[in-house]
């Protein structure tokens, strides 16, 4: 079998990030698709800004652009990008129409720095989506708890309920996968601290939601659990733990510490 396409048994999509016209009118893009099972292609200006500039693919368009209105370079850039994208989903549509729309795109990213902004929102969302497995998973961890009465409790598999969850349920995803992986080959997670770093993204996207004053409460939120997860207990908890003696006498519960391998931010 095709290396390639054998990913596809193991749930993996290939996609090429290259995109120009005489790939698509040569027939090189449909080998790819019917061959070697190509699944979507992606592109940005600097791959298309190389194939006008340097191949004569482009020359007969640009010259019949320029005949028929007075278009910007800019203008003309988005027309031929604009054709170029719909004759590569037409080769791209079986794949579409089998995988049901999971595959068969092309993804563009747009000039003027708009394509970082949307992968950064797409980073925020990121967070988000990890951080609602991760508490989804630690409530089943802990439905076994001794604080719970006996009758209550339960003994669960977390290895083999993700590895039902992503056979098809609404919440499958990639991401979804991949703590299916790790739960199956680590199911305590022992060879795991953690200390959960964040790469920035996550930032610039609450950043932009205060300017643009939209409310971002789970984005929000899974931001500041990667905070917490590199600090030990903080001054604000010990702020808590005093007010609630103050009021109410409640006594902290002795805790063995917890030895933590924390990195700053």
């Amino acid at each position: 079998m095709n290396p390639v396409k054998g990913l596809q048994d193991h749930r993996q999509a290939v996609w090429l990030d290259f995109l120009s016209r005489g790939f698509i009118a040569d027939g090189r893009l449909k080998k790819l698709v019917d061959d070697d099972g190509l699944r979507g292609l992606t592109s940005d200006p600097s791959i298309f800004g190389h194939a006008i500039g340097q191949t004569d693919e482009y020359d007969d368009a640009i010259k019949a652009t320029l005949q028929s209105r007075d278009y910007s370079a800019g203008k003309i850039f988005e027309k031929l990008a604009v054709e170029d994208i719909r004759n590569a989903t037409d080769v791209l549509r079986p794949v579409f129409d089998t995988t049901r729309g999971a595959d068969g795109f092309v993804s563009i990213e747009v000039p003027n720095g708009a394509g970082h902004f949307v992968k950064m929102i797409h980073n925020g969302i990121e967070y988000g989506l990890m951080q609602a497995f991760a508490e989804g998973f630690d409530i089943l961890k802990n439905a076994n708890s001794e604080a719970l009465p006996h009758d209550e409790r339960f003994d669960l598999n977390l290895p083999d309920i993700a590895e039902t969850w992503r056979r098809g349920s609404v919440i499958s995803s990639w991401l979804l996968d991949l703590t299916a992986s790790a739960l199956a080959a680590d199911p305590k997670l022992a060879g795991f601290e953690g200390v959960v770093e964040d790469s920035g993204e996550g930032r610039w996207a609450i950043m932009a939601a205060i300017e643009e004053a939209v409310s971002a409460d789970v984005l929000s939120a899974a931001l500041y659990a990667r905070f917490r997860s590199r600090r030990d207990h903080t001054v604000a908890e010990k702020i808590l733990s005093a007010m609630r003696k103050g009021f109410g006498a409640h006594v902290e519960p002795k805790v063995e510490p917890k030895e933590r391998k924390a990195k700053p931010s």
